[in-house]
């Protein structure tokens, strides 16, 4: 198992199953619409990640899914455009046209006043289609376990969860100091 890309579908999975659990009981309501959008927009970048990872195609740590959708494969580009188009009945340009359009919906949609206005449902065809192709590539399953975990078990579990949270505290820390380290060169060449 590719542990980078086991981890970017089970992310991918989480999203994707928050989009559809909004959409399927809030979507007509205007208090939901930030969330939708975040978790659609990240659910497709995970999926064009997750099929990068699978195709070992590299990236960059970036959030544009426009520029991320264009490493992809040409026929897969093509393929879930035509789709998308058939599906909304939307010619093949303006279905580029609107991935373009909400290409940074992850980032601007955590902030109304960053927000512009998308074609929403453009942005669920393509949602679905990219996971769908994704899980082409990489699908796990995760299960319930049927017997209880054993003691050793549940100390490698807790012994995983440690390592986890203390390298997020390190590099959260280095992130701190880097900011922090900014801050003051740029303090101090305005006091010069």
């Amino acid at each position: 198992m590719n542990s980078r890309d086991y981890y970017l579908s089970i992310s991918r999975d989480h999203f994707y199953n928050a989009s559809m659990l909004i959409y399927n009981t809030q979507k007509d309501n205007v208090n939901f619409w930030c969330a939708l959008i975040v978790n659609q927009a990240l659910t497709c970048e995970l999926s064009i990640k997750t099929i990068l990872e699978k195709l070992k195609i590299k990236y960059t740590n970036i959030h544009s899914l426009y520029n991320l959708f264009q490493l992809l494969p040409q026929e897969i580009q093509i393929e879930i455009v035509n789709n998308i188009s058939k599906s909304l009945n939307h010619p093949p340009e303006s279905v580029w046209m609107n991935i373009q359009l909400f290409s940074f919906s992850c980032v601007d949609w955590r902030y109304l006043d960053k927000t512009m206005i998308i074609e929403t449902s453009t942005l669920h065809q393509f949602m679905l289609a990219l996971y769908n192709c994704s899980r082409k590539y990489v699908a796990y399953v995760v299960k319930e376990r049927e017997e209880p975990l054993s003691e050793n078990e549940l100390q490698e579990i807790d012994n995983k969860f440690a390592e986890y949270t203390m390298q997020a505290l390190n590099d959260n820390a280095k992130r701190i100091d880097e900011i922090n380290m900014k801050q003051k060169s740029k303090k101090s060449k305005r006091l010069k």
